[in-house]
């Protein structure tokens, strides 16, 4: 199991936040990763989650909830 972490789980997670890494680069550009078979529009909600948080950009400014 710890091979599947090493070789796919990292590199995904390091290339949410640095997409020019070298094993996330290789796993998408051989179409490994979900991501290089979606079109950009139905990346945001069919490709792969990179965070648990959404990103204020994304979402608009931060509504309380009551």
């Amino acid at each position: 199991m710890m091979q599947i972490a090493d070789l796919f789980l990292y590199p995904m997670a390091k290339g949410g936040y640095d997409p020019t890494y070298r094993p996330y680069r290789a796993l998408k550009e051989s179409g490994r990763l979900i991501d290089a078979h979606l079109s950009p529009e139905r990346i945001p909600s069919l490709g792969i989650k990179y965070s648990c948080f959404d990103r204020k950009n994304d979402k608009g400014p931060h509504q309380p909830s009551l």
